[in-house]
């Protein structure tokens, strides 16, 4: 995965709708948009518009990307609705039996990597998991 680790940078307009675009489609859909959706959704007229300016969220820490391979947008940094800057939980669990241990593990994980850019103290440690895939008996 192409990324950068350093904190984000500011954004212009263009790179925050577009940021913003993804993270709400990704949402919804439950896998990122094409280069085309982002395009359609953003009024950019070519492809190359749509590469320079994730390559742009990129660069600055929002989000990486597997070059070569459709569909791997991955948004590590997006704004709340209040506006505010927040990390995007990406918690990855075994599957499998519920492992409660290896899910408590992979929420600390998260909680060491927000708190390093997000003074919060763990005063909103309200968790919301959705799980997804097939689970058999």
């Amino acid at each position: 995965m192409e990324s950068t680790s350093s904190k984000p940078r500011d954004l212009t307009a263009a790179q925050r709708a577009v940021l913003d675009f993804i993270w709400t489609y990704t949402q919804e859909h439950r896998y990122p948009p094409s280069y085309g959706d982002i395009a359609t959704a953003r009024n950019i007229r070519s492809s190359n518009g749509v590469s320079w300016l994730i390559g742009q969220l990129v660069s600055r820490g929002y989000i990486q990307r597997e070059k070569g391979t459709r569909r791997t947008l991955q948004v590590l940094w997006y704004f709340d609705a209040g506006g505010e800057l927040v990390p995007a939980a990406q918690l990855q669990v075994p599957a499998g039996p519920p492992d409660l241990d290896a899910l408590a593990e992979a929420v600390r994980a998260w909680q060491r990597c927000a708190c390093e850019y997000v003074n919060c103290e763990h005063a909103r440690a309200v968790y919301y998991f959705e799980l997804a895939g097939e689970a058999t008996p």
